[in-house]
C-alpha cells in the first residue's frame, strides 16, 4: 500500500471507523493491522505530504492511547482474573491470545491483548488475524467512498 493510500485510509478510520461487530472505534489494533509504523513515524509522513491536520490528529491518538500501549506483563494476567465478553478467560486461553498476538506481528500492549481477547470469545482465535482486519477496513473505506472492487475469481484449470 502506497503512503497516501495508508494516510487515506487511516484518515477515515479516525473519523469514520466503526466496527460493526464490536461497536469499536478506530483503534491500536485497527492502526497496527494497517502498518506496523509508530503513530508519530505516520504523523511525519502525513505532514511531509501537506496533511498536517492528519499528523495532529496522528499524534493526538498517541496521547489518547497511551494507557493501552503499556506491555503486557503475562505473570499479571496470569495471576489476575480477567473476563471478555461476559466469559472468564483460562491461563491457556490467554497464552494462546498472547501466543496468536506475537505470531501475527502486533506489538505486545494491553490494548491489543485486551482487544484480541473481546475478538477471541466473539469470534474465535482466527478472528485475530492481521489480514482479516485489514481487509474489513479497507471494505469499509471503499463502501464508504463508493469504490467498487472487484472480488477475484478463482480460475480452475478443467483437465480431459
Amino acid at each position: 500500500m502506497e503512503d497516501l493510500e495508508l494516510l487515506n485510509i487511516v484518515e477515515w478510520g479516525l473519523k469514520s471507523y466503526r466496527d460493526e461487530n464490536l461497536g469499536n472505534k478506530f483503534g491500536l489494533m485497527e492502526y497496527y493491522s494497517l502498518t506496523d509504523l509508530e503513530p508519530n513515524v505516520l504523523a511525519r509522513i502525513a505532514r511531509r505530504n501537506k496533511k498536517a491536520s492528519l499528523g495532529n490528529s496522528l499524534s493526538k491518538f498517541t496521547e489518547d492511547f497511551f494507557w493501552l500501549r503499556q506491555e503486557i506483563k503475562m505473570s499479571e494476567k496470569l495471576r489476575l482474573l480477567h473476563a471478555a465478553g461476559g466469559h472468564e478467560l483460562t491461563a491457556d486461553e490467554k497464552l494462546s491470545i498472547y501466543d496468536k498476538i506475537k505470531e501475527e506481528g502486533y506489538p505486545t500492549f494491553e490494548g491489543i491483548f485486551n482487544y484480541s481477547a473481546r475478538l477471541f470469545v466473539s469470534q474465535g482465535i482466527d478472528s485475530i488475524s492481521k489480514e482479516k482486519i485489514r481487509t474489513k477496513i479497507i471494505d469499509s473505506y471503499n463502501s464508504a467512498h463508493g469504490i467498487k472492487t472487484e472480488k477475484p475469481t478463482s480460475t480452475k484449470t478443467l483437465i480431459k
